[in-house]
């Protein structure tokens, strides 16, 4: 999703990793820490975590991520068991499975995605979820990341449900997209993909650019091909 919002971040982001951090908030290290936790649960396999199980890996993640020396560091820690106590209660009736990768196929490679979140409802359907530690933004469920995971989730699973959990708001949202829409994303994922795999990371100037991480390098870029150095 960042490459549509602007390619040139994207690059700078995620291929060149430079570009500088921003400073991080209370806010911001009380959803790194709930992440931690959402992210350990997944790749310990998906199963459920018992309440002291859960409370153990969320005191570990606080102790590492959270803002420790901040005056309302309590609060703060209140809130994020509340978003992890939603992230359990969400499971409702549902059985949890390992989440399996899923793999999107795009020109001269592959999309690959894991669900936060595999279900197995009451009547056997399966459910793949993501889970956002935010507060939902109005195209959430329509951009082309949240199409990239239906698209790769239906795949692997035709007939699944395909959802969306922002722990801030304590909701889980479908992921619904009529064949045409989906087809359009398709479409406009295989041309992202190929864009980047001809170097084409043009900016995207907005109102919020001095709000960038790599806003004081962000600049004319030179021809040809890079090559990038790593110190051994």
């Amino acid at each position: 999703s960042l490459y549509e919002r602007c390619p040139r971040r994207f690059l700078y982001t995620h291929i060149l990793e430079v570009g500088g951090r921003r400073r991080e908030t209370a806010f911001m290290k009380l959803h790194v820490a709930v992440q931690q936790v959402v992210d350990a649960i997944r790749q310990h396999g998906g199963s459920g975590a018992s309440p002291e199980e859960l409370r153990t890996a969320f005191e570990e993640a606080w102790g590492t991520e959270g803002p420790l020396e901040h005056g309302y560091c309590e609060e703060y820690k209140a809130i994020g068991w509340q978003l992890l106590r939603f992230y359990s209660e969400c499971v409702g009736e549902s059985e949890l499975q390992p989440p399996q990768e899923l793999r999107l196929a795009v020109d001269g490679g592959e999309i690959v995605v894991t669900p936060d979140q595999q279900l197995a409802g009451e009547r056997g359907e399966i459910v793949m979820r993501r889970v956002n530690t935010g507060h939902k933004h109005s195209k959430d469920g329509e951009n082309l990341a949240a199409a990239a995971f239906h698209l790769a989730a239906t795949s692997h699973r035709p007939g699944c449900r395909v959802e969306l959990v922002h722990l801030s708001d304590e909701k889980v949202t479908p992921v619904a997209m009529s064949a045409r829409v989906l087809e359009n994303r398709r479409s406009s994922i295989l041309e992202m993909s190929r864009n980047v795999r001809a170097g084409h990371f043009p900016p995207k100037e907005t109102m919020t650019c001095p709000r960038c991480p790599a806003f004081f390098i962000c600049g004319r870029l030179p021809d040809g091909p890079y090559a990038k150095k790593t110190l051994d």
